[in-house]
């Protein structure tokens, strides 16, 4: 289905843009070194994909929150 608006909207919006998928390959190495808690069905909001790519890359910064991770055990559903 298609949407009589320009730009991006979470009550307007169709499947297209809210459903987006994440795919993530993952070396032999990196799976022995980062263990990720990843479950499928979480409810996620791209603004908060910062903290995932902080925490896939071992970095932390003032306002990483690892409740905002998808990949992270202490994450919490964002999506508005």
């Amino acid at each position: 289905s298609t949407a009589n608006f320009v730009g991006h909207s979470v009550k307007k919006g169709t499947p297209a843009i809210k459903n987006n998928p994440l795919i993530l390959w993952r070396s032999k190495e990196f799976q022995e070194s980062k263990k990720i808690d990843f479950k499928k069905h979480r409810k996620y909001n791209t603004e908060n994909l910062i903290h995932t790519v902080a925490d896939l890359s071992n970095i932390n910064f003032r306002r990483f929150d690892k409740g905002k991770s998808i990949i992270n055990s202490e994450f919490k559903d964002t999506l508005k």
